[in-house]
């Protein structure tokens, strides 16, 4: 049996653990200090609810409907069309530009930095508007 190359050298560096941020001598590819490698000492990670992911929208139609949501990211005012069908409650609450979550934390972000900017510059006697 062949084994790969790092298999066959014991390399232990510091490594910073992911968990508690504190140093540890591990292999390179380890992400856990010796105490957080068990699943059950690492924090839980938050479980989202369908309801705060979703729309419900219930309809009495019997035919395919398209009908037109604005996004329910706070900031954003994009308007996307979504085809309703019948005996179908669940339906996405975000635009497709924002559907994923990074995608949410990243505009939220984005705004916020351009925020900061606006301000600085209000501040300082300097308008972006010609």
């Amino acid at each position: 049996m062949l084994l790969p190359r790092y298999k066959n050298r014991n390399r232990l560096i510091v490594m910073v653990c992911q968990e508690c941020h504190h140093e540890y001598l591990g292999h390179p590819i380890s992400k856990y200090c010796p105490k957080h490698r068990e699943i059950k000492n690492r924090k839980p990670k938050k479980k989202i609810k369908q309801k705060e992911m979703n729309r419900i929208v219930k309809t009495n139609a019997f035919d395919v409907i398209e009908r037109a949501f604005k996004c329910g990211l706070r900031g954003c005012k994009n308007i996307f069309l979504i085809k309703i069908y019948p005996r179908q409650t669940l339906y996405p609450k975000f635009c497709p530009e924002h559907r994923t979550e990074y995608r949410r934390k990243y505009f939220l972000e984005q705004r916020k930095q351009n925020g900061k900017k606006r301000k600085r510059r209000r501040k300082h006697g300097k308008s972006h508007r010609h």
